[in-house]
């Protein structure tokens, strides 16, 4: 049986870090171990590929190292109870387009922020073009 995966949210550290996470190397290094990868990591995050059996290729992205912080900032690190009213605020405010008036609480630009960022999407980029008959699972 093969275990796979990669961090999210609270595996990766504090609720809702992105690329400001501290010590983010260790912590990939950490669940890599756990994991039983071979932490020998070419590149920055833990996306990768996994070749499994019949042609299947399993894409594995890291949506938390390079992510930009929300436009709609987190509450979860200084307040009791933070990450239910951080889920709560964000749920009842998802309609009100806040990005465009982010620059209020330093967040200007926030709509032109990444998840993946550069390097990533490259990777991707490079994964879905290849051309072969394998099935991909992301």
């Amino acid at each position: 049986m093969v275990v796979a995966g990669v961090y999210d949210d609270h595996d990766f550290g504090g609720n809702d870090m992105g690329r400001r996470m501290p010590l983010k190397n260790e912590r990939r290094d950490v669940l890599g171990d756990f994991l039983g990868y071979d932490n020998k990591w070419s590149h920055e995050g833990m996306y990768h590929r996994m070749d499994l059996e019949h042609g299947v290729k399993m894409l594995m992205l890291d949506t938390r190292w390079f992510r930009d912080d929300h436009c709609i900032p987190s509450v979860a690190h200084w307040v009791p109870m933070g990450n239910a009213i951080a889920c709560m605020t964000r749920w009842l405010t998802s309609g009100l387009l806040l990005h465009r008036v982010a620059w209020l609480w330093g967040r200007g630009q926030c709509e032109n922020g990444t998840i993946l960022g550069l390097e990533q999407w490259n990777w991707l980029q490079q994964q879905l073009l290849e051309e072969d008959d394998s099935a991909l699972i992301i």
